[in-house]
């Protein structure tokens, strides 16, 4: 069996439906900044675990960012909104998550109740005290299904 194979059925396997990231600016994440991603029509009604996933430098000043998560459904139009308080460090500041001089990690956002042919259309914006912060290169959102 091929190595795609293999990584195809693993992700079968998991549930998870959707996995993606999008790119901060080199100049930093503003406020006004949004990572917008769309998932499409999914196969399956049930409970999907929603995750973010946040990609970080040794930039990044503070121990944690607070990461604004909206969830619009269609055709429903329904909206769900999460704020995620997401530790990128130790108690002694020391980068915690996978990586040496990037790191990533994942953070649980919710579970949410989806109908078969739901789509979702996904923004994510910096919740911090200063207008941008530097050091944060992607963040993105994986959606499995539970039950």
């Amino acid at each position: 069996m091929t190595a795609t194979a293999l990584l195809f059925l693993s992700a079968c396997e998991s549930g998870m439906v959707f996995d993606r990231y999008g790119h901060v600016s080199e100049r930093g994440w503003s406020k006004q900044d949004a990572v917008e991603l769309s998932v499409p029509p999914l196969r399956e009604g049930g409970v999907y675990e929603v995750k973010i996933g946040v990609r970080s430098t040794d930039d990044y000043p503070y121990r944690n960012i607070s990461i604004i998560v909206q969830r619009q459904t269609f055709p429903s139009k329904v909206v769900h909104s999460d704020t995620v308080e997401c530790k990128l460090t130790d108690d002694k500041g020391m980068r915690i998550g996978s990586g040496f001089i990037n790191y990533q990690n994942s953070y649980d956002v919710a579970l949410d109740h989806y109908k078969a042919g739901d789509s979702i259309y996904i923004v994510l914006k910096q919740n911090m005290r200063n207008e941008q912060v530097e050091g944060i290169t992607d963040v993105g959102v994986s959606l499995r299904k539970v039950e």
